[in-house]
């Protein structure tokens, strides 16, 4: 396991650092608009920018 600490955008700094990676999964916290609940800025960018497979998960409490 290899730790990286980036001071970039959350999208950017995963971008960067998944040359090596087959797959990005990221977590969605749920909680503005419709679109927005399912995908997240970070996720969305992720999903438009990214070279390889993007997963994003929702948490069950998510809707609650």
């Amino acid at each position: 396991m290899t730790e990286v600490v980036e001071s970039d955008k959350p999208s950017r700094a995963l971008l960067s650092c998944s040359s090596d990676a087959q797959l990005l999964v990221v977590g969605s916290r749920g909680r503005r608009r419709l679109a927005d609940a399912v995908l997240g800025s970070t996720g969305l960018n992720l999903l438009h920018h990214s070279a390889i497979p993007v997963m994003i998960c929702r948490s069950v409490d998510a809707d609650r």
